[in-house]
């Protein structure tokens, strides 16, 4: 063994140390993020926690992710510092037998090498691994996190002192936890090692999330565009409605929405009534699911689909209807429009050339604030219309301006009942007054 092979051999030892141990305080950073966060995987952290050599690091999970960090950045400056090290004994030991450029090219391919073998067996395999088997990779995570347990008091208590001091300077109170790995984050994590989740998957994904905070009054129909039968009307005055309509689904009322005694499928009156025009509305009506404004649109899901529904009436307090809401309208928040070939294809929000925008006044207000990325006060009101004439306290008149929360809004069409189409520019933000 000659001198060079006596120079290297105990770097190349000390480095693949380092990069053994930090790949298992990545994995364990990992799985600890995995178990304590895991929307899809509630039960995960309770399994774990009966184990009580891992108890300590999931009700610790903070300080425990800490602590990883920062030992992992030490593994990552001492390997640093030893693969120079070690390209520095190649380059001098090369030297004299390939010269100068030969004995750069040599220490260049030799820390290379090094860096990509670290890369990829102490960063990338260990993250899969982690995430892949959180129990195992918790239980080497803390077998090493023990040698590091000074770094917690000597290095990470000052140093976030300091740095939440610093921070409030800036006007931010407080360092952000562990939940600021949100699903998005999670839903990416869960796909390493795998194949690339599907672009429809991720598009209802992200719809799913934006549901969170929606409520019914968001996304129902407004009492002023629902179609329903009247049992004031002649069976045939009904049947023409519904062959002018193409719905399927109808509330029967009595003279008035508010006063609604049930539902109507087209499918039982072709089942149940030989002549259409002595059809009883009232024998082959079915219940009406009734639901309130405020419930949240998972909640709503969840029962018409446990009723085995497609349509219930949107009640307030005062058992006033304020619309409808289908099971169709809730599943195009998680797959987008669904529309069939008797559908008008019609955009409720359309660009112009020169940056305005034509908006329907049936637009919710929801889509609105996500497309032209604007927040709204007045969360009363489901549809931009509506919007419109409750900051106006009347109907509008065509041509009308008025300024709406950051938005230059001039009604372009209208009639006697609400605002059907109206043109939006972003407005500038003003300076705040003093």
């Amino acid at each position: 063994m000659n001198a060079a092979d006596a120079n290297l051999l105990p770097l190349f030892g000390a480095g693949i140390l380092l990069m053994l141990l930090n790949g298992v305080l990545v994995a364990a950073e990992l799985a600890l993020l995995r178990v304590c966060l895991s929307h899809f995987e509630p039960e995960l952290a309770e399994r774990l926690r009966e184990r009580e050599a891992l108890r300590s690091m999931i009700d610790h999970a903070e300080s425990t992710v800490r602590l990883a960090r920062s030992s992992s950045l030490l593994c990552v400056i001492l390997y640093a510092f030893t693969l120079l090290r070690a390209a520095q004994v190649v380059y001098v030991r090369s030297e004299a037998a390939w010269g100068t450029y030969g004995a750069l090219a040599a220490a260049l391919c030799l820390f290379a090498f090094g860096y990509g073998l670290y890369a990829m067996c102490g960063i990338i395999l260990p993250r899969a691994l982690g995430l892949k088997h959180p129990a195992p990779a918790l239980g080497a995570g803390r077998v090493a996190l023990f040698f590091f347990a000074p770094l917690r008091l000597l290095v990470l208590k000052p140093i976030r002192a300091l740095t939440t001091a610093l921070l409030r300077m800036a006007g931010v109170k407080d360092l952000p936890g562990l939940e600021s790995l949100g699903f998005e984050e999670q839903i990416e994590h869960s796909n390493e090692g795998s194949q690339p989740m599907p672009v429809m998957a991720r598009k209802i994904f992200r719809n799913a999330l934006d549901m969170r905070g929606l409520v019914v009054s968001d996304v129902l129909l407004p009492r002023h565009q629902v179609q329903w039968m009247d049992l004031n009307d002649s069976p045939e005055e009904n049947m023409k409605l519904a062959r002018q309509t193409g719905h399927t689904r109808f509330p029967l009322c009595d003279g008035d929405l508010d006063r609604c005694v049930g539902m109507v499928h087209i499918k039982d009156v072709f089942r149940k009534v030989k002549n259409q025009r002595r059809v009883d509305l009232p024998r082959i009506k079915r219940e009406m699911l009734r639901i309130s404004p405020d419930m949240s649109v998972e909640e709503a899901l969840q029962l018409l689909l446990g009723k085995r529904q497609h349509m219930a009436l949107v009640v307030d307090e005062f058992r006033g209807a304020e619309g409808i809401i289908t099971l169709e309208r809730l599943l195009e928040l998680l797959v987008g429009d669904i529309r069939d070939e008797f559908d008008i294809e019609e955009d409720n929000i359309r660009k112009t050339p020169n940056g305005e925008y034509n908006v329907s006044g049936l637009t919710p207000v929801y889509e609105l604030e996500r497309e032209l990325d604007v927040e709204f006060e007045n969360q009363d009101v489901s549809s931009f219309g509506g919007l419109i004439t409750a900051e106006l306290g009347r109907i509008p008149e065509q041509g009308e301006h008025l300024v709406l929360d950051g938005l230059d809004v001039i009604v372009t069409e209208v009639d006697e009942r609400r605002v059907i189409w109206a043109r939006v520019r972003k407005t500038e933000e003003a300076p705040e007054e003093e």
